[in-house]
């Protein structure tokens, strides 16, 4: 967790945008909802360990990236 604590709120950021169109995502690809949800989760560690994200012009894009 970042020292600032603002962590927690990227992660809330993150969930709300961007849980339902990733899970879509996993799910097309795998076909398994548990599979879609580990992924799912494993893309918001990423994201949120990622130093730069605040800074992103195309967060969809970025998170979709990171996604594949």
């Amino acid at each position: 967790m970042a020292r600032d604590g603002h962590s927690g709120d990227l992660r809330t950021q993150l969930d709300a945008r961007f849980r339902a169109p990733l899970m879509r995502f996993f799910t097309r690809r795998t076909g398994d909802r548990r599979e879609a949800e580990d992924l799912t989760q494993e893309v918001f560690m990423r994201l949120v360990r990622a130093k730069s994200l605040e800074s992103v012009e195309n967060a969809n894009a970025f998170v979709f990236k990171v996604a594949s």
